[in-house]
């Protein structure tokens, strides 16, 4: 319903293209590292392995707090 509105969307670079970007350009990761972590993470979920898991790591437990 909205085509001039849907054809700006779809121009506009993700948010992971945007971060990525930035993370290469401070120097955090290199674009090879950054292009592999996508290409990892989207053949996981086409496999339809459990992604999550492998990007969150244990909480550090000596920070809770037992109210």
């Amino acid at each position: 319903t909205q085509p001039l509105m849907y054809k700006k969307i779809k121009s506009h670079p993700t948010t992971r293209t945007l971060y990525a970007e930035r993370l290469v350009r401070e120097g955090v990761v290199s674009e090879q590292a950054a292009q592999k972590t996508a290409d990892d993470y989207r053949n996981m979920l086409d496999a339809g392995d459990h992604v999550v898991k492998s990007l969150v790591r244990e909480p550090n437990k000596s920070l809770f707090v037992d109210w």
